[in-house]
Formats: structure tokens, sequence, C-alpha cells
């Protein structure tokens, strides 16, 4: 019976290991068939997104072209269900900082370029850094008008724009200039303090220059230069070649009058204050009936300075009011009643000084800085340039404790910020979920 046992243990040894064998390449071919079938779907998918991006409309469309949300969503394939607009945009701009290939190379050059040996301390980084810096400002200004015109459209009610260093008066009258003339958006710069008197004049004298008033300025002198000369000649020459240069200027005249009034020169109006300050709070607040948009251009003097201003101030007048409303009238009470000082007014001190410090919270302290024009909180802030913009470059971190931070890897900083970066900010946000605790 053993023998018996063993033998039918061996059989079915034999025809397990017999059936693997035989199973072993049936199980190679098939999983080599569907290995072949995976990679053709994956060919043909990666084929059809491949005729997709070749056949679709152009995306790098420049922001002008844009004049709605939904324009820009069918533009990008973007259902609107995927997206969502803050109420208060934040948007970092970070310099541009050259590479180490580029300013060796510059440096190299630029010795090439000296010719004067009589000279040898020039500093020859001097233009590099002027051109490097004005090519800076320009990409910003131009980034700003970008994101000014996108976020009109888009419905955002507030933004706030920072750079490291305070845009110059030029800047300025460049970032209106090219909100006039790219974006048909008239920008009104909010009244402000006597540092920025000076900018707000050069740039609404810019503004308020018109070819009409330059025609009739050219009229007015001819007709000075006509009544001047007395004698019949000077008047039949006059008649004779003043006459048709005065018709043309007021046929010019009056036909750029009726093409201004017969189309507006601007779609919409946006109102811009500088920096973070009571007075531009008040003004942008009492005339900002007419525009959809308020901009607020930032720089490095609004972070930790300007915030740790506020909060001393305002630690300080507190502390003259609980030091005249309570800790006087009680030392006068005291001496007048012939009590010990320190006997009588410790504890009640104590409860006062409790109380006190009580009302310092988190709340108050936001209530003090929005009364003093400061920054209100963002929905996103969204950081943009090189690789190394992982960091929020002296932008004011107070209002920052449940904001929605943004930084796409994919963007082209270098680049100018378009359509598409603005795409993927909204899709950012319309994903993210802010979960308070009890």
């Amino acid at each position: 019976m053993s023998a018996t046992r063993t033998n039918r243990a061996a059989a079915r040894e034999g025809n397990d290991s017999i059936t693997s064998l035989l199973l072993k390449p049936v199980l190679m071919l098939v999983f080599a068939l569907l290995h072949i079938l995976y990679q053709m779907v994956l060919l043909v998918r990666q084929a059809s997104n491949a005729v997709k991006d070749a056949t679709k409309r152009n995306l790098h469309q420049p922001p002008a072209s844009y004049t709605s949300l939904d324009d820009l969503l069918a533009a990008h394939d973007c259902p609107s269900n995927t997206v969502r607009v803050p109420k208060h945009l934040a948007v970092v701009l970070v310099d541009a900082q050259p590479s180490s290939i580029r300013l060796y190379l510059s440096r190299f050059f630029s010795r090439l370029s000296i010719r004067d040996e009589t000279a040898p301390n020039k500093d020859i980084w001097h233009d590099f850094r002027v051109d490097f810096h004005t090519a800076v400002q320009a990409k910003h200004c131009s980034d700003i008008a970008a994101i000014v015109h996108l976020a009109r459209i888009s419905g955002v009610e507030q933004l706030s724009v920072y750079t490291r260093e305070p845009l110059p008066p030029s800047a300025l009258q460049s970032l209106f200039r090219a909100l006039q003339v790219g974006y048909r958006t008239k920008a009104v710069l909010a009244e402000e303090k006597e540092e920025h008197e000076a900018v707000s004049d050069m740039v609404h004298d810019t503004n308020s220059w018109s070819r009409h008033d330059k025609l009739r300025r050219r009229r007015t002198a001819k007709d000075t230069s006509s009544d001047s000369s007395s004698s019949p000649a000077s008047l039949e020459s006059s008649d004779s070649e003043a006459t048709p240069s005065l018709l043309d200027d007021e046929t010019l005249a009056s036909s750029y009058t009726a093409d201004s009034n017969d189309t507006p020169l601007y779609d919409a109006t946006v109102h811009i204050r500088l920096g973070l300050d009571l007075t531009d709070a008040e003004s942008t607040s009492d005339g900002s009936s007419g525009a959809s948009l308020q901009v607020t251009l930032l720089s490095r003097l609004d972070g930790q300075q300007r915030f740790a201003s506020l909060i001393s101030a305002d630690v300080r007048q507190r502390s003259s009011i609980y030091l005249s409303n309570t800790i006087t009238p009680d030392i006068h009470t005291t001496l007048s009643s012939n009590k010990r000082i320190s006997s009588s007014l410790r504890k009640p001190w104590i409860a006062k000084r409790n109380t006190w410090t009580s009302q310092l919270t988190a709340a108050t302290l936001d209530r003090t800085l929005l009364d003093a024009g400061y920054l209100t909180e963002p929905d996103l802030l969204v950081m943009f340039g090189d690789a190394t913009v992982k960091r929020l470059y002296g932008f004011p971190a107070w209002p920052l404790r449940v904001t929605d931070l943004f930084y796409d890897p994919n963007a082209r900083g270098w680049g100018g910020y378009d359509g598409r970066d603005w795409i993927a900010a909204l899709n950012k946000l319309a994903r993210m979920e802010q979960r308070y605790g009890r």
C-alpha cells in the first residue's frame, strides 16, 4: 500500500511539473501580447494628443486678445467649473537673475570693448547693471499691465502686486501707457503723500495730452503770427499761405474730436495706489464707485517695517490711554485717601492689566491694520518668476495666515505673464479647500 501511494504521489508531481512546463511558454506569450497591446494604447493616445495639439487654436495669444473670462476659458479649453476667481489676488513678481555664463560673457566683452588703457579703474559693470535694472523694470511693467487686464476681465475685486523695489516715476509712466494703449484701460492714480506728488503730476500730465490741444496750440500760434504783420503784402501772403494749413488743422481737430466723441477711449477704469497708506485707502474708497478693480502696488517698504511701525504706534496709543484713564486716576485717588499705594492698588491693577492685555487679540490687530490702510487677506498668492521663487521675498506676511500659495514650476519666468499662467492659478484655487478647526 505504501508503495502504491508513493507511486501516485510521484505521478501527480510529474504531471504538475509537465503542466507548468507546458504552460510557461503560453503565459509568457500572453504577457508579451498584453505588453504590446499596452504600448499600442499609449502610442495611440500620444498620437491623438499630438494631433490635438497641432490642430487646436494657438494658445500663445497676447493677454490683450481676451475680452472676458468666458473667452479666456474657451481659448484654453477649460470648463468654468474647474476655476475659481478670487476676490483678492496677490502676485509676487520676482526679479530675474542673470546666469553666471551671461555675467562672464558680458564682463569679457566689456573688457574687450575698453580701448582706453589710461582708465584702468573704470567700472565696466555700471552699464550692465543699469541696462539690466531697466530691463527688469520694463518686464515688471509689462507683467503688471497683463495681470491687471486679466484680473479685470475675470472679475477680481482687489489686486495686490508686489515687487522688491518700488517702481520709479518713469516705470509708472510706462505702466500707465501700457494699460491705455495696449489694454484700453484708464488707470487713475490715487491721491498720495508728499513723496509721491511728483509721480502723480507726471502721470496725469502725460495722460491729459491730446492731439486736439496740440492742434489748437498750433492754430493759436499761427493766428498770432498772422496778426503781427500789418502790411498788405504780408496780409496777402498770410491769406495765401497760412489759410490752407489752418483749414487742415481745423479739419484734423474736428475729425479727431468727432472720433473721440463717437468712440470711447477706454473700456474700463482701474484705481492704482502706491504702497499701504491711510491717505491712499481713504481716497480709493471714496472715489472707487465707478471702478471694478482696485490695484495696490507693493514693495519691500510695505513689509515688516510698515507692519512694525503700525503695531508699535497702536500699542503706544493703547498704553497712553491705559496710563491716563486707569493708572493716573487710581494714584490720585489713593494719595488723596492717605492709603498705602502698594497694598491698595496691587490687586486692582493686576485685574485691570489682565483685562487690558486680553483685548490685544489678532482680531483687534486686524481691525487696527485695516483702519490704517494695511493689506487685507488675499484669497490666493501667486509667485511668478524663475525656479528660485519659492519664498515671499519680503511680501507682508501677516495677512497670509490662511492664504493659498501658488507656484507653477512650469511657468516661464523669463517670459511674460500670459493667459496660461492665469488659468493655472485659477485651477489651483478651485482645487483648494480650507478646513477650520472647531
